[in-house]
């Protein structure tokens, strides 16, 4: 048996980046999004999801730090987050 510890010292921020592309429909997202921003309705539709399990994706990639938005009048508009924008950029491409 081959046993491994956990380095303490681990960017936990990073790794939780790293698991939210274990499902593929948030790789699929993210990596729309890498192209150019998106509102929902523009995600919802290029994916064929319904407007639930569109919200709960896009707020899971901004609350890892994937993703951030802001407002324009009545719609929310997503993009791949500045300050991690290389680091998923770069697993995207190693993924496709």
């Amino acid at each position: 048996m081959i046993v491994t510890t956990v380095n303490k010292n681990m960017n936990r921020p990073k790794a939780r980046i790293l698991t939210s592309f274990c499902e593929i429909s948030k790789l699929e997202i993210v990596d729309l999004l890498i192209k150019g921003e998106k509102n929902v309705t523009e995600v919802q539709t290029h994916f064929g999801f319904s407007q639930a399990k569109t919200s709960r994706h896009l707020n899971h990639l901004k609350y890892v730090g994937i993703l951030d938005s802001r407002r324009e009048n009545s719609s929310m508009i997503y993009f791949v987050d500045k300050s991690n924008y290389n680091f998923v950029k770069n697993i995207v491409d190693l993924l496709n």
